[in-house]
């Protein structure tokens, strides 16, 4: 139960930062051609 718990709450923690980041990140990944979505 407290694995579950700990799995969904480090998934959720992985997942707000990379939305936090993915705005600072935004221009730099821009910025390479490779990296262009």
């Amino acid at each position: 139960m407290y694995f579950r718990v700990f799995f969904y709450y480090s998934y959720f923690s992985g997942m707000y930062f990379i939305m936090s980041y993915s705005q600072i990140l935004a221009p730099v990944l821009n910025s390479d051609p490779k990296k262009k979505s």
